[in-house]
């Protein structure tokens, strides 16, 4: 009965823009994974995230569009490679060879960097990159989960450095203690 209940304020809440989704609180040893893709071009069924490990954990991020594509789940703390794109005529891309890695890192929110598909089913050619939007992320953070934003910090876990997430929260704090 509650389950029900809690469904139908969840929906209820939605229509109104009060929650935008539903992310589920973390276990001991887990992060939160930002997974974000650019695509172009004809859109795939499904691209994956995996753990190195030859039986390790793996993720299949579904229900894509055309653009932008944002989502947030929760995963074993961890490193975890994005691997395959899967076309909608069940043939595959791997993408392995690339290294596009995302760290998970216990109690924190993970940004890896923006996987970009430009796809030529056609032609079966396919361009991937892994760009840093760091401030993108951080605005799509703010629109659907700014409780969650407050409540774990937000790290950058591909190999580069990027200072903007402290500058942008540090200009934060500095504002609101004037």
């Amino acid at each position: 009965m509650y389950k029900i209940l809690f469904y139908i304020f969840l929906y209820l809440a939605s229509q109104d823009g009060l929650a935008k989704e539903f992310i589920e609180p973390l276990s001991p040893g887990e992060g939160y994974a930002v997974l974000a893709l650019v695509i172009s071009g004809e859109v795939p069924k499904s691209v994956k995230i995996q753990t190195p490990k030859l039986f390790g954990k793996s993720y299949l991020f579904e229900d894509l569009s055309d653009g932008n594509n944002f989502k947030i789940i929760r995963l074993p703390a961890g490193e975890y490679r994005w691997t395959k794109v899967t076309t909608n005529r069940n043939s595959y891309y791997k993408i392995k060879e690339k290294e596009f890695n995302l760290n998970i890192q216990e109690g924190s929110i993970n940004y890896g960097g923006h996987l970009t598909i430009n796809t030529n089913w056609q032609f079966e050619t396919a361009e991937f990159d892994y760009i840093n939007r760091t401030s993108q992320t951080i605005e799509e953070l703010e629109k659907c989960c700014l409780t969650l934003l407050n409540e774990y910090p937000l790290l950058f876990t591909e190999r580069a450095k990027d200072p903007f997430i402290k500058f942008y929260f540090d200009s934060i704090q500095s504002r609101q203690t004037k």
